[in-house]
């Protein structure tokens, strides 16, 4: 799946999304550059875009099909830049989603002392490889379990740490962020 994120009415996330190989993460096909000039009003500029992270994990998702709600579990998560700087977390992060009103997950969470925490994996990914970016925003949830390698990957074929790894239980996400 390729996927546009952009800012909607009052700073709402709207997701526009396109078919697309998993095997062609690392590469835009003139296809997706057109499905992303159509979806940003662009002239053409998607041609000067290049990767610059990868973000893995593995999910779990449960649904509470009575709610209309579901609860997201994103664990191994890594984070790997251009240069191969590796950011990983030593946690799980849990995610809820509903209708607006608090889930039956959301109140458990709250009667375990959990509450919730703004962050984007890409954001955070980016700050932990590349100290020049602004992370204030996300300084209060880079404290919790983050940790980043220093050591780069130089000489060493890319696919052998981004490619997909056989799990049986959680489904495999990988995903290549682009940036101009």
């Amino acid at each position: 799946m390729l996927e546009v994120k952009t800012k909607g009415p009052r700073g709402v996330t709207v997701k526009t999304r396109s078919a697309y190989q998993l095997d062609d993460a690392t590469y835009l096909s003139g296809e997706a550059c057109q499905f992303i000039d159509g979806v940003i009003g662009g002239n053409g500029g998607v041609e000067q875009m290049r990767p610059v992270l990868t973000v893995q994990y593995q999910r779990s998702t449960l649904v509470d099909v009575a709610t209309r709600s579901r609860l997201t579990i994103d664990r191994s998560l890594q984070c790997i830049d251009s240069d191969g700087g590796i950011a990983t977390l030593d946690a799980v992060v849990v995610e809820t989603k509903s209708d607006g009103r608090p889930s039956p997950a959301d109140r458990w969470l709250w009667r375990q002392g959990l509450r919730p925490l703004t962050l984007s994996k890409f954001a955070i990914g980016l700050a932990l490889n590349r100290p020049d970016l602004p992370s204030n925003r996300w300084h209060r949830a880079m404290q919790r379990g983050w940790q980043r390698r220093v050591t780069r990957l130089v000489g060493v074929e890319r696919e052998k740490f981004v490619g997909p790894t056989p799990c049986s239980v959680f489904k495999h996400t990988n995903f290549c962020e682009w940036a101009v």
